[in-house]
């Protein structure tokens, strides 16, 4: 773990953490990061202390009473371990007291859309101004291309060229979700609408890479 991720006067006991957890890893890239963002918080407070005082903490907490409960939740928790694991060094440290358990929020129930919705929203993107450009083009491909195969918009938007097979109908996602690939068959009608874009997509471009073109649309 490089130490230079670090700025604050706590940056060697971050990085010491990081290593005692284990959290080096690409997968826990996002727990380093909200240890980032509270190191970067004490860089700007000024802080040059060896331990935490409740008083910093609290400033820090209520930065984040914007969030979502859980992202809250995730921030307040990292901080109170890390405070755990300074203390054992440091031991006028403040550990803030463990939170409980938050309510999990009620799950939002899919909008399925029918074909007439569908091709309602297609109508409106192949409209999209400027007329005869690229971009009404771009959307309306994008649009079909999701309700055809249930991609999450995210992966859809990360296809490139080397991720389409229009011969055998298939599309490879790669890194998806937990970081698995796969393969997803599309039909040969999908298969056409793809290849029509592309054409239009490769006009005056030397060496397309990328599906989606944001500098033409």
């Amino acid at each position: 773990m490089q130490k230079s991720i670090f700025v604050s006067s706590l940056a060697d006991r971050f990085s010491d953490f990081l290593t005692f957890r284990g959290l080096g890893e690409l997968k826990s890239k996002g727990q380093i990061g909200l240890l980032r963002h509270f190191d970067r918080f004490l860089a700007r407070e000024g802080f040059q202390g060896q331990w935490l005082t409740r008083e910093l903490i609290e400033r820090y907490a209520a930065q984040g009473e914007h969030l979502q409960p859980g992202s809250q939740a995730n921030r307040y928790s990292l901080v109170r371990q890390f405070c755990c694991y300074l203390c054992q060094f440091e031991p006028d440290c403040f550990v803030p007291e463990r939170r409980p358990p938050r309510q999990r929020r009620p799950c939002r129930l899919p909008h399925i859309y029918t074909q007439n919705e569908m091709q309602a929203i297609l109508q409106a993107a192949s409209q999209l101004p400027p007329a005869g450009s690229l971009r009404p083009k771009t959307y309306f491909t994008l649009f079909g291309l999701l309700y055809c195969t249930g991609l999450r918009c995210g992966e859809a938007c990360g296809l490139n060229l080397s991720d389409v097979d229009l011969d055998e109908h298939l599309l490879i996602i790669r890194h998806g979700k937990f970081g698995k690939s796969r393969w997803v068959p599309i039909a040969a009608s999908t298969s056409a609408v793809l290849q029509r874009y592309l054409k239009e997509q490769a006009t005056g471009c030397i060496t397309p890479t990328w599906i989606w073109l944001s500098a033409k649309f």
